[in-house]
């Protein structure tokens, strides 16, 4: 089964009444879930002006961070993105092997696309791969929130979410070989307050390994031959146990 790291920017949290301004993508399968090819983005033109409804909150954090204004120079359609994506994304009638959707929250991502990528959307599973819920999870059994960077863009989001998966999935195995997996194993709430302090920086050490991966904000990709563009290649980020 093939996993697909999406995550899009809009303009507002209405699929019927926003639009898009970023796609960001990247493949993994899901047996080998954090060995994920590079991640690919198109930003998608979109002229803002004082009487386009767009969420004051949203026009904000996307002035600060740029993308509004890439936007504004950008050519790239939706419609063009769909059509490239559908020769990327198999059309796969087998329910238990039909491509799933990774991601934060990904539901949300997977509703905009309904609406504004139906072809492409329909592709995908009902069922996500959603780092949230196993984020929530874990915390659940005593991990610590994992930081974040609130980037608000496609690329750097789409890493993120893949890093926070990684992160929980390390977490586990640490806890597991601790007999720590579950609250009710630690002995006292010292315990646990120490141990949880020294995996928050663990974390944070880990999550800025990722964020080092990403382009510079002035060239946040790589332009490929169908317009659109790539990161590098963040298959060698996740090592081996034994190599860290």
């Amino acid at each position: 089964m093939k996993l697909y790291y999406l995550d899009l920017e809009t303009t507002g949290l209405s699929p019927e009444r926003d639009v898009l301004l970023e796609l960001a993508i990247a493949e993994a399968d899901l047996e080998r879930p954090f060995d994920i090819g590079p991640v690919q983005s198109w930003v998608f033109q979109f002229a803002d002006a004082a009487n386009v409804a767009i969420d004051p909150f949203v026009r904000t954090m996307h002035t600060r961070n740029g993308l509004l204004a890439e936007c504004a120079q950008s050519s790239t359609t939706v419609r063009a993105v769909e059509e490239h994506l559908l020769t990327l994304v198999p059309e796969v009638t087998d329910r238990e092997d039909t491509p799933t959707l990774a991601g934060s929250s990904v539901h949300f991502d997977h509703g905009f696309l309904r609406v504004h990528m139906p072809r492409l959307a329909a592709r995908f599973s009902h069922r996500h791969y959603d780092v949230s819920a196993v984020k929530l999870f874990c915390r659940s059994l005593g991990m610590p929130k994992p930081p974040k960077a609130e980037a608000h863009r496609a690329a750097a989001d789409v890493l993120e979410s893949f890093a926070h998966a990684v992160v929980c999935a390390e977490w586990l195995e640490i806890a597991n070989g601790k007999g720590w997996g579950a609250k009710s194993v630690v002995d006292s709430q010292a315990m646990r307050d120490q141990w949880n302090a020294q995996w928050a920086l663990y974390a944070s050490d880990r999550l800025r390994h990722f964020d080092n991966r990403l382009p510079a904000p002035d060239a946040h990709c790589v332009t490929t031959e169908d317009g659109g563009c790539a990161s590098e290649d963040p298959r060698d980020m996740h090592q081996p146990k034994g190599g860290q």
